[in-house]
């Protein structure tokens, strides 16, 4: 039987889909949305600790850049000695396939949103997927120092990190979705320190001078906020009970 109705109540009902069918299918997409997320989460963490196991010399998390595990070149290196990384297709497939998962997953929700905060979101899942796909595309050492392809790396790492960050700091989803005040305040607060990370990695490159933890940490914590929101506001949407 169908239900008449005309007030603004009604009117939220029929933009979320709480009811029927539509509640079910609403449903579905948060959980899809939070399977994209999770993965593309998963992917890029797996992908990087599979690759930082094969790259000589040793690799390390806090020293070496993430993009090192991408270049093809063994050779010399942004840090000065000859490195090589064996399974770097693995870890470029990795940036394209998280960039692609997010935009993905923003992409399925985007309807359920009704914030206009919405739009800036969008905006920026596409500059952070776009942005990681450069980065997966154009290696960011070895020959594309020489061949210019390192500006569009660069260019590509900018996009993904501040889009990234960014994106989740005006995103309403956790707030429209009712995700508890954990998962609120860390939507709040991962992006902000994702951010000042790499205003901090940028300022201490430009000074040659390492500022309190060296340019790999800081690098990595730019990126990690955006990995770990992923990892949990997806687990929620996908696992959670409604």
């Amino acid at each position: 039987m169908d239900v008449i109705s005309h007030g603004p109540e009604d009117a939220n009902i029929r933009r979320f889909g709480l009811g029927g069918e539509g509640m079910v299918v609403d449903i579905d997409r948060r959980r899809l949305a939070g399977a994209a997320w999770l993965a593309s989460g998963l992917t890029y963490g797996v992908t990087e600790a599979l690759s930082a196991s094969r790259f000589t010399p040793r690799y390390s998390y806090a020293h070496n850049f993430i993009s090192e595990l991408g270049v093809s070149d063994c050779g010399v290196a942004a840090h000065g000695w000859n490195a090589c990384s064996p399974l770097h297709g693995l870890m470029n497939a990795g940036f394209i396939a998280e960039g692609l998962l997010f935009i993905v997953a923003v992409g399925v929700v985007f309807n359920l949103l009704s914030s206009r905060s919405r739009y800036a979101f969008a905006v920026l899942a596409v500059a952070h997927g776009v942005g990681l796909i450069l980065v997966g595309l154009f290696q960011g050492g070895g020959s594309a120092f020489v061949n210019g392809a390192m500006a569009y790396h660069v260019l590509g790492a900018t996009l993904a990190i501040i889009g990234g960050n960014l994106a989740i700091l005006v995103s309403s989803a956790p707030r429209e979705f009712g995700a508890p005040r954990a998962i609120k305040l860390l939507s709040k607060t991962a992006p902000v320190a994702g951010i000042l990370a790499v205003v901090i990695l940028a300022i201490g490159a430009a000074r040659h001078a390492i500022l309190l933890l060296d340019y790999g940490a800081w690098e990595r914590l730019s990126v990690y906020t955006i990995l770990g929101w992923e990892a949990v506001f997806g687990s929620w949407l996908l696992l959670g009970r409604r």
